[in-house]
Parts: C-alpha cells; sequence; structure tokens
C-alpha cells in the first residue's frame, strides 16, 4: 500500500528524476521562466523553492548546498548576489505554475514554471530615439570608416598595378627571349 507516498514517479527511475529536477531547477533560474509538462513543473517547483530558501541564508553550509544541487559556481553565486535578495522578504512561493493546456503531439498538461518576483526590466526608449542614438554612433564611427575605405582602395589600386605588371612581363617564352636578347645587346 501507498500510505504517505508522496512521490510521483514519472516512469524513471529515482536517480533519473533527481537529475530531471536538477536540471528544470538550474532552467528555471537561469531564465526565470520554463516551459514543461505539468508533473515536472510540480516536481521542479519543490526543488527550486528550497534552493531559494537556503539562498536566503548567506552561509557557507547553504552554499556548499546549493552547489550539491546546481552543480555550477556561476549559477550559484547568481542566486545569491540576483535571486536571493528579491525574495528577501517574502517566506515562501518563489515561484508558480500556471496550466497551459495540452500538448498537441501527445496531449500532454503543459505549464509555465516561472519565479514569481521576474527580473526588473529595463524601460524600453521610443524607436525615434534609438534611431538618433544610431545616428549618433554612426556619423562618430564615419571618419574612421572613410579613412579605412580609401586605404583599402589604394591597397586594391597597388595590386592591381602589380598583377598588370606581373602579366605584362609573362607574355610568353618569345617575348621573354626578346627582352632577354634586347638586355644583352644594351648592355655590352
Amino acid at each position: 500500500m501507498r500510505h504517505k507516498k508522496s512521490k510521483v514517479k514519472l516512469n524513471r527511475t529515482s536517480a533519473h528524476r533527481r537529475a530531471l529536477a536538477k536540471n528544470l531547477v538550474r532552467d528555471l533560474l537561469i531564465h526565470e521562466s520554463i516551459r514543461t509538462t505539468l508533473p515536472k513543473a510540480k516536481i521542479a517547483r519543490r526543488l527550486a523553492e528550497k534552493v531559494i530558501t537556503l539562498a536566503k541564508e548567506d552561509n557557507l553550509k547553504s552554499k556548499r548546498a546549493i552547489y550539491s544541487i546546481l552543480q555550477n559556481h556561476s549559477l550559484t553565486s547568481r542566486i545569491y548576489n540576483e535571486i536571493a535578495p528579491r525574495f528577501k522578504n517574502r517566506p515562501g512561493g518563489y515561484t508558480r505554475v500556471i496550466a497551459l493546456g495540452n500538448r498537441e503531439g501527445d496531449g500532454a498538461q503543459m505549464a509555465l514554471l516561472s519565479l514569481v518576483e521576474l527580473k526588473a526590466k529595463t524601460q524600453v526608449e521610443p524607436k525615434a530615439k534609438q534611431k538618433a542614438k544610431k545616428k549618433e554612433i554612426e556619423e562618430k564611427e564615419k571618419p574612421h570608416k572613410e579613412k579605412e575605405i580609401k586605404e583599402v582602395k589604394k591597397k586594391e589600386i597597388k595590386k592591381e598595378k602589380k598583377s598588370a605588371e606581373e602579366k605584362k612581363e609573362k607574355k610568353g617564352f618569345l617575348s621573354n627571349l626578346r627582352k632577354y636578347l634586347g638586355k644583352s645587346k644594351g648592355s655590352e
């Protein structure tokens, strides 16, 4: 009997299930929102809540515990520097699972797993300001580009002159023989 057995097995071995949950949590903490099946999202939510709760305590024990789950130093430091401070005043419930409907191919229930407090996005500037900034940058770079273009053209002209001279010199055996004989007569 399954009395007090709360695990969802997902038709995977325990090691595979643990690895799946860790990978989902890693992706969640990197992208702050992931799309997956509903049962997987529920499993990943448990582990993500645990990781963020541990990150709120800034000590070596919690850092080691988080690293043992994530296996990534840069992500561990990102949690402490960026993600945990957002949830400092929140006692729990750091993630949300939103049901999205069924997947078209196999009919699996899909869900969106995301952090409750998303990163504050920078305000998008109007297109007119963006265009004006682009023009300013292009005008600043214009003299440099013109100099580079002139240098490239000079190099190309030199190459063309050299190749034209080489073609004139390499007309054939008889012309080379005439040049040789002509040089030898003039030198005597």
